[in-house]
């Protein structure tokens, strides 16, 4: 945590150093979890992944495409000369790990506003994390998708969204005047986003029977267990400024 959270406050290079870590680890889990031992192909996501963000830094945008496209198409073409198994699945997992990575160092920048955009999200996803835990081990209730996660339940997303809606006013005040009503709802929808980011990883962990996406992370699962919620939430907050043309952290 500490490493992660300076790496974020500095921003630049060594923000990218972060972001080449942790997607390199969550690509090379992908392919583990869809069964692709073959080191080329775990090389070439892993080759991917690391290109992105240091291609974001240097060249922007655009960089980050071709090393997409590029490693998918590599990819594409080694699982079908090696025949390996789940190739669709793991095609899949390239675009979302890179561009769910990418958003992040995007949204990060090199300003004060990418920094704090960074923080509020960090703060939505923890906070939702921790809200849908206890609200479900105190109220239960109805599932929530038992077929993909037996433990999540209804009550648990409602208090997830209610905490992720208090650390969007508790960001809001801290980073501004003052927290908008809008800011506190784009919390809330994030905190839905994120635990549909936390169900797509379930969902491919229960797909292949794997308890956890590896052991790099002694105790906690994988890399893929830590930031699932943060695959989808980055993005999502990425469209949502690129629509409206700034970070909704200093919307007012």
């Amino acid at each position: 945590m500490p490493i992660c959270v300076a790496a974020v406050w500095y921003g630049g290079w060594a923000f990218a150093a972060l972001l080449v870590v942790i997607g390199a680890a969550m690509c090379w889990e992908w392919a583990g979890i869809c069964g692709a031992h073959d080191n080329a192909i775990q090389g070439t996501m892993i080759i991917a992944a690391v290109a992105a963000p240091i291609g974001l830094q240097i060249y922007g945008f655009p960089a980050v495409a071709g090393a997409v496209a590029a490693g998918s198409v590599v990819v594409l073409i080694l699982t079908l000369a090696k025949r390996a198994p789940n190739r669709w699945i793991l095609l899949v997992g390239l675009p979302y790990v890179v561009f769910g990575i990418v958003s992040t160092g995007w949204l990060r920048g090199d300003d004060q506003t990418g920094l704090w955009t960074v923080l509020w999200l960090v703060a939505i996803v923890v906070a939702t994390d921790i809200g849908a835990y206890f609200t479900g081990r105190a109220i239960g209730g109805p599932k929530l998708a038992p077929s993909i996660s037996p433990n999540k339940t209804w009550s648990g997303l409602l208090g997830g969204m209610a905490c992720a809606g208090a650390a969007g006013w508790v960001m809001g005040n801290a980073v501004a005047d003052g927290a908008t009503l809008l800011l506190v709802g784009v919390s809330v929808l994030l905190a839905v986003v994120a635990q549909f980011g936390d169900l797509i990883e379930s969902k491919l962990k229960r797909h292949f029977d794997v308890k956890d996406a590896s052991q790099l992370i002694p105790g906690h699962g994988g890399f893929l267990d830590r930031f699932d919620g943060y695959l989808t939430v980055m993005p999502a907050a990425a469209l949502i400024t690129v629509s409206v043309g700034e970070s909704p952290i200093i919307w007012q």
